[in-house]
């Protein structure tokens, strides 16, 4: 089942198709996108080899994305939140590269690959968003790989955390006290960690009084901190 929830009413749509359009053309796109039923946790949006049909943008919850590696475990490439598109990487080849899950009640937007094409013709700043929103996937993929290469496990986890407050303020939530929808061992799993070394380092962090994590509830009391560590 599908809904419309129009864009011009989602205080996410500056950070989402509609981005700079303008109202008119805002109401032109309205008319192709549906919001889904919202999907429980561990739903599938679609799965890695799967065709390409659409672009699917999320409305609310957090969405993980994951590969199937040759020795069949799982390795987590990405969590998405709010605001953030799915599925571009697989505009090329047809195909989708990668599984994309649920990991809480989610609801998430979508719009069909085809129908965004036609209306790109008519709304050149259609594409340009979200040839803008391409750019910046690939800018954070490069600063992933480069921060993350030679970096201790503390700074590692302390990045992550940091990498979420920034996109949680971009959308108008505290920087400082937000939700974790991702388990620690979905956590150790992004960053290259193993699941004892993420509960110690949480334990060590919370220890010197720079954060407090009570069940998924996340308070980071002493950012300026955190940020030296990130950067040590």
């Amino acid at each position: 089942m599908s809904l419309h929830l129009a864009c011009d009413n989602c205080d996410l749509a500056p950070l989402c198709l509609a981005g700079e359009l303008s109202q008119d053309n805002i109401k032109e796109l309205d008319k192709f996108m549906t919001c889904r039923r919202p999907l429980e946790k561990g739903e599938h949006l679609f799965r890695q080899g799967e065709e390409f049909t659409n672009i699917y943008a999320i409305r609310s919850g957090t969405v993980q994305s994951y590969l199937h590696t040759d020795k069949k475990a799982e390795q987590i490439t990405g969590f998405h939140l709010p605001g953030e598109l799915l599925g571009l990487n697989a505009i090329a080849g047809g195909k989708h590269l990668s599984n994309c899950k649920t990991l809480e009640r989610c609801s998430v937007c979508e719009i069909s690959f085809e129908a965004f094409a036609e209306l790109g013709e008519k709304i050149p700043a259609l594409q340009q968003q979200l040839l803008l929103i391409m750019s910046k996937e690939m800018a954070h993929s490069y600063q992933f790989i480069h921060f993350f290469g030679k970096r201790s496990a503390k700074s590692r986890l302390v990045i992550f955390l940091l990498n979420l407050s920034t996109r949680f303020k971009l959308r108008g939530f505290s920087a400082r006290q937000f939700n974790l929808g991702m388990r620690r061992m979905d956590i150790a799993n992004y960053i290259g960690l193993n699941p004892e070394t993420i509960t110690r380092l949480f334990a060590d962090l919370q220890q010197q009084g720079l954060l407090e994590l009570h069940k998924r509830q996340l308070h980071l009391h002493d950012i300026t901190a955190l940020e030296k560590i990130a950067n040590s």
